[in-house]
């Protein structure tokens, strides 16, 4: 056959199956707003199409003509097959389309290049913190939360500047990711100051506590930490101010009669006792202080010879409450229980730790050894919404300690909810529990 007739037939063919090729992916495109069978069909075909699929992809996503959740579903497929292969094309296109008039476009589209993990893509997503959108904004500051290790130093100036200003927003889930966000900076520093006083160099301490400080003005941790510089280091008045200031301290009035221990807290004793009702959650490795969802309340008063300690755990109904663990020592802290913690000393070792579960059942060590017990009086009861207990702490089962007016002790209560989960505590210690370096003070009065 003549080489020129053989040429022009391959030519034709050739065309036939580019044509049928481009139509069934204008096709599959169609099919995107059709039923979630046809949409989901279209999208698998889509994703593995070949690479003159992504033109006619491209060009959707910027037809603005076209619904969004077909432009929506496309840039899915478009960063689906940027995963699989590296295509020019792609990624200018998607941060081209930032810019789209559709907010629910430009969020799938800062969510997709949190998971590219790029560096490349800070610059356009910083421009966008200011996004007009609440949901938008929260997604880029999510991305580049993710980024942050390969930003440059500008960069993450830039951002840091940005999440203050967003710390003053209305907007309350971009508002929460900045707090944490400025939490972690202002740990770093925090984590320096204190090898400052490891290091004699308080002064330094200092410093960086302050610069930690202008992040997070009203963080618990930061603020914390500069009130017990102070406090440790001599000057104590100025920093029980700060302590007092940002809730670390109760001070414990004394009772003029014992109240009668039955778990009920109704005893007339009661009516003097220091109350507190503000919780944190006990979450790892987040260090914006998170108010719990379970209400709670703690009591606090002293005799002579005793300290005293009263709880109330609500709950929308106690029938589920766990209450498996009866032998003293068991696994009491698995069951609803409130866990105690005692410094006396405050030298963050030779600390208490006391559990009473909802029925009563005590599990206690010291110095973390199971096998010291103390002697106490125990009550708890469970009513319909709340459980209560309370518990008598003889001083001298605490190795002898003497108290009197302005005794300090450290000291930090912490209440599981087994059915929920949930772990609070009176002052947050991030995740762990035995951390007597962030419990907070008692002061007797």
């Amino acid at each position: 056959m003549n080489r020129r007739i053989i040429t022009s037939i391959f030519v034709i063919l050739f065309s036939f199956y580019l044509c049928g090729c481009g139509n069934k992916i204008e096709r599959n495109i169609n099919k995107l707003a059709g039923d979630q069978e046809q949409r989901e069909t279209a999208m698998l075909e889509l994703t593995l199409a070949k690479e003159d699929a992504i033109e006619p992809l491209i060009n959707t996503l910027s037809d603005t003509s076209k619904p969004v959740e077909v432009r929506v579903d496309i840039v899915t497929i478009l960063f689906r097959i940027l995963l699989r292969e590296s295509d020019e094309r792609i990624l200018p296109a998607l941060l081209a389309n930032l810019n789209d008039q559709e907010p629910k476009v430009r969020e799938v589209i800062v969510i997709g290049l949190g998971d590219l993990r790029k560096k490349e893509v800070i610059k356009d997503v910083l421009k966008i913190l200011g996004d007009e959108n609440e949901k938008v904004r929260y997604q880029a500051i999510c991305t580049l939360e993710e980024l942050q290790e390969k930003m440059s130093q500008e960069e993450k100036d830039e951002f840091i500047s940005q999440s203050k200003i967003i710390l003053e927003s209305q907007d309350k889930l971009a508002r929460e990711k900045a707090e944490e966000i400025l939490a972690k900076e202002a740990e770093l520093l925090i984590a320096e100051a204190d090898k400052c006083v490891l290091q004699a160099d308080i002064k330094k301490a200092e410093e960086v506590l302050m610069k930690a400080k202008k992040l997070v003005p009203d963080g618990l941790n930061v603020n914390y930490k500069l009130g017990r510089l102070y406090f440790d280091q001599g000057e104590k008045e100025k920093g029980l101010e700060i302590l007092t200031k940002y809730g670390y301290i109760i001070y414990v009035p004394k009772f003029e009669n014992s109240p009668v221990i039955d778990g009920g807290i109704k005893d007339t004793a009661w009516g003097k006792a220091a109350k507190i009702e503000k919780f944190y959650k006990c979450l790892r490795n987040v260090y914006s202080a998170k108010e719990t969802e379970g209400k709670s309340e703690l009591y606090v008063g002293y005799t002579d010879e005793a300290f005293y300690i009263g709880t109330k755990g609500y709950e929308d109904s106690t029938v589920n409450l766990i209450q498996h663990y009866k032998i003293r020592d068991s696994h009491i802290y698995k069951d609803d229980c409130w866990e105690i913690f005692l410094d006396t000393k405050r030298d963050c070792k030779t600390y208490y730790q006391i559990v009473v579960n909802c029925i009563g059942a005590v599990y206690d060590s010291y110095e973390k050894k199971k096998e010291w017990n103390g002697e106490y009086k125990v009550g708890a009861k469970i009513k319909d919404k709340f459980w209560s207990m309370e518990i008598e702490i003889p001083f001298k089962q605490l190795h002898d300690t003497k108290v009197e007016k302005g005794t300090i002790w450290s000291f930090n209560l912490n209440r599981f909810r087994a059915t929920s989960g949930e772990s609070c505590q009176w002052r947050p210690t991030y995740g762990n529990h035995h951390r007597p370096d962030l419990f907070g003070f008692l002061i007797f009065d």
